[in-house]
């Protein structure tokens, strides 16, 4: 049975990808140069200190890689609240509100940015946990956070679906042993999810049959 649903931050709650790439280019323009929506697009779904890193070697760039990634935080924490919410979105929280689900949150952003942004919303009292690829030992496609999202929550990762919009993503929650649904944006559309469950266009989609379907899955005899 599925016991907890857990969803990545950027494309799933929050249109976060523009604001990524207007943050990074305020930083970059400082060096002369400029990155594209196609090449931001690489990257999607990857931690912050892997972002930066490829960023870095990408651009040459001499300067050190934890003032690199204070200047975008601080230009994120500008942008952010100008940041629309996807979808779909609250109107699926507002619904798993009156089940027994457990609810997470695990991605590659800061934790602090992660709470600071769901607090703003409004809904952090609505996660049960809040998991980060910086209290891990990689970042997506790597399951250390949905690993570490599961633990957290006390619950095994074969009884949990995962909602993500980018390959990493999928890879990161099938890798941990979870099922994983894709619900892509424009700017991940193009990525390989042939190793999701489940491809949906939009959470318009996700519904109580969908989620029992998948429990099927987990436990054919429910």
């Amino acid at each position: 049975m599925i016991d907890a649903i857990i969803f990545d931050l950027d494309g799933i709650i929050v249109d976060g990808e523009p604001v990524h790439l207007t943050a990074a280019n305020k930083v970059l323009s400082a060096y002369g140069f400029h990155l594209t929506e196609e090449e931001n697009n690489e990257y999607i779904g990857t931690s912050t200190q892997e972002y930066w890193l490829r960023l870095k070697a990408k651009f040459s760039l001499n300067e050190d890689l934890q003032s690199l990634i204070n200047k975008w935080t601080g230009f994120l924490e500008d942008e952010y609240p100008n940041a629309p919410l996807i979808p779909g979105f609250m109107k699926f929280l507002w619904y798993l509100s009156g089940k027994n689900y457990k609810l997470g949150v695990a991605s590659s952003t800061d934790i602090s940015h992660i709470k600071k942004i769901l607090e703003n919303i409004g809904i952090i009292d609505r996660f049960h946990v809040i998991a980060s690829s910086q209290e891990c030992g990689h970042g997506k496609p790597h399951p250390d956070v949905y690993l570490l999202a599961a633990r957290k929550l006390r619950v095994s990762p074969k009884d949990c679906i995962a909602i993500e919009d980018s390959m990493n993503g999928i890879l990161s929650a099938k890798k941990a042993g979870m099922m994983a649904i894709a619900i892509p944006t424009r700017y991940t559309q193009n990525q390989d999810f042939s190793h999701a469950d489940l491809i949906l266009d939009s959470f318009a989609e996700l519904d109580e049959d969908v989620l029992m379907n998948l429990s099927k899955k987990i436990s054919p005899n429910c």
